[in-house]
């Protein structure tokens, strides 16, 4: 037995990082209002299948990017007609929420993900300790 067992067991939904997902989502959806778009809803699933992929490229098990998005796309248990993905890193940043969020507003391609007609979203975040 080791420190581990011993500490409570976090509730996934409540963590320090799914909240700072949801407040990615909060900026993206303040994004979307200005664009006269509906706001998209918080999806635990998707936050975990995102999260899953954040933990491989902080670990290097795969570089940092899409690699592998359609079996992420094929984890996905309910139905959805299309699924798109943003990715992004920062080291050192003061607020890399907001951070991410901005640099993917002015980002074509992950502009379009930000405007298209989703209702759901996910978002997944890792912190490495060596940064």
């Amino acid at each position: 037995m080791d420190l581990k067992d011993l500490e409570d067991p976090v509730d996934e939904e409540d963590s320090w990082l799914t909240k700072e997902g949801k407040r990615a989502l909060k900026y993206t959806n303040e994004f979307r209002a200005e664009n006269a778009l509906p706001a998209c809803n918080w999806n635990q699933e998707l936050c975990h299948i995102a999260k899953e992929h954040c933990d491989a490229m902080a670990s290097g098990q795969v570089p940092i990017g899409h690699d592998g998005f359609d079996k992420r796309f094929k984890k996905v248990t309910f139905y959805i007609k299309s699924m798109s993905e943003n990715v992004a890193w920062s080291q050192g940043a003061f607020d890399p929420v907001r951070l991410a969020v901005d640099g993917w507003i002015n980002s074509p391609g992950h502009r379009k993900n930000l405007l298209s007609y989703s209702n759901i979203c996910g978002i997944g975040i890792t912190v490495r300790g060596d940064n």
